[in-house]
């Protein structure tokens, strides 16, 4: 039961501090302090000091979760300059390099929901669960990302086309 007050308590406490203060390093503070906690609660003895033990687990869990996601990004930088993302077709009106770009430009969320949907084949209540919404949510975000992604190639074909070169004026 001392241990259940305890966390209860920390939590209360100084939840939101922790959570700034992992914020501090990381982006994703909540994860960060949650998993000091698992350790507060896995840990024996419990800490003489807790409230000063807490805040040195979270800064240390927060710099690890920012060295992995440094660590993922340079992975996934290395490996998209290996193979190609989208495969071009010739039938397809632009090329994968343009929609690599356009995908780049959208927010993470709605890029992460339109790869879920139209490459990983999920439903609107799978990707809502994933992404912590409603499926109407879901879709709706996932068509207005449609768009916007359709409206950057657009441009972006609209501008080459205007900065070519006319081939009569060699």
């Amino acid at each position: 039961m001392q241990r259940e007050y305890l966390i209860n308590t920390m939590l209360a406490n100084h939840g939101p501090a922790l959570r700034l203060f992992a914020a501090t390093w990381s982006d994703n503070p909540d994860d960060c302090v949650q998993q000091a906690l698992i350790k507060l609660a896995a840990a024996d003895p419990i800490p003489d000091n807790p409230v000063a033990w807490m805040y040195t687990v979270t800064r240390n869990e927060a710099i690890n979760c920012r060295r992995r996601q440094s660590r993922m990004k340079t992975r996934e930088r290395i490996a998209a300059k290996h193979r190609p993302q989208f495969e071009y077709t010739p039938e397809s009106e632009f090329d994968s390099e343009r929609l690599e770009w356009a995908m780049s430009q959208l927010e993470q969320e709605t890029r992460a929901m339109i790869v879920a949907k139209v490459w990983g084949g999920l439903t609107f209540e799978q990707i809502a669960v994933q992404a912590s919404c409603s499926p109407s949510s879901a879709h709706r975000r996932f068509t207005i990302g449609l768009k916007k992604l359709r409206d950057l190639i657009s441009e972006n074909v609209l501008s080459e086309k205007h900065n070519k070169p006319s081939q009569g004026s060699q």
